[in-house]
């Protein structure tokens, strides 16, 4: 299957072009915990691996060797990428927009467009004792990471971790972690985009990015039942590729190719001279709260299918 989606923020129009049949379209509302616990039996619950809270004896900066890691890794410019960026031009005129606004809101468009960047796999692999009593995981990935190992999911949340003053303090999740690793070779992917780490506030403001490449610091420690312990830490031993979502901005939403997978894995490189104070992030996260069934498709072009939701609303989509 072939897929392009562009979600619109804050509202209830999604656009999907697509190869493939279609089977359901579904919409994850995200909204914060406070918000979540507000919804009632319309909130959902997916904890694969609960955030785990700081221990009180860890120090702030007890992240062994770990350093900050990136990569310049960007996906071609291609047919996918191009297409994708001309189905975010909707025919306006069609939605009975005003001619005078047609081309201000284009020209806003294609700005929010020139941000896209590719978010980064970063991959390592790595040993686990069969006697592996406790691995505790933290994880900061700038600007928005999510993660999983040995294919499972970390987390129930979503553009974690929460924004900061990047140059200044970086944010982190803490995953208890044990139950998920295997005996023998185990992998731990995290998928990083830039996102308000180089589209902070936005494209109309003077304000400089932090980074241009998405930035990863991790450190996983583990301990046997013997009192062994080992540590995982980020550097340039770790590899890095592009994966199916070729294109990615917070304003725009992404571009998801399902044909693509990561390969022609790279080593990382050091994010040279990028050392920001390390903060627990425990301010209330995004995590899925509603699930929604359009109410309304039209498809303005040919292979360009509008679906409305009916409300105002921030989410993702599920096919």
């Amino acid at each position: 299957m072939i897929m392009q989606i562009r979600l619109l923020f804050a509202c209830a129009i999604l656009t999907a072009q697509f190869v493939g049949d279609l089977r359901a379209v579904r919409l994850e509302l995200t909204a914060s915990e406070d918000a979540a616990s507000s919804q009632g039996e319309h909130a959902t619950k997916q904890t694969p691996v609960p955030i785990a809270a700081p221990a009180a004896a860890e120090a702030p900066d007890d992240w062994g060797d770990s350093q900050w890691i990136t990569s310049e890794l960007v996906a071609p410019d291609d047919a996918f990428v191009k297409e994708w960026r001309d189905s975010a031009l909707l025919d306006l005129k069609a939605q009975g927009m005003a001619e005078d606004r047609i081309d201000k809101r284009n020209e806003q468009t294609q700005a929010l467009l020139a941000l896209t960047r590719s978010p980064v796999v970063f991959r390592k692999q790595f040993t686990s004792s069969d006697t592996c009593k406790r691995a505790t995981l933290r994880l900061s990935g700038l600007g928005y990471y999510h993660a999983r190992l040995n294919g499972e999911v970390l987390g129930d949340h979503a553009l974690a971790p929460n924004m900061s003053h990047f140059d200044v303090e970086a944010r982190f999740q803490t995953f208890e972690i044990a139950d998920l690793l295997r005996p023998g070779e185990n992998v731990l992917e995290v998928s990083v985009a830039p996102g308000r780490l180089y589209e902070v506030p936005g494209p109309f403001s003077n304000k400089d990015a932090y980074n241009e490449t998405p930035l990863l610091r991790a450190h996983l420690r583990m301990e046997t039942a013997e009192g062994l312990m080992t540590e995982i830490a980020s550097d340039t031993s770790w590899q890095a590729s592009i994966g199916p979502v070729r294109r990615a901005a917070f304003w725009v939403g992404e571009a998801f190719d399902a044909r693509e997978t990561a390969k022609d894995w790279q080593n990382a490189a050091l994010a040279s001279g990028w050392n920001p104070d390390m903060l627990a992030d425990d301010l209330p996260l995004q995590r899925v709260v509603r699930e929604l069934q359009p109410i309304k498709h039209t498809e303005p072009q040919p292979g360009v299918h509008v679906y409305d939701f009916g409300r105002m609303t921030v989410g993702k989509v599920r096919l």
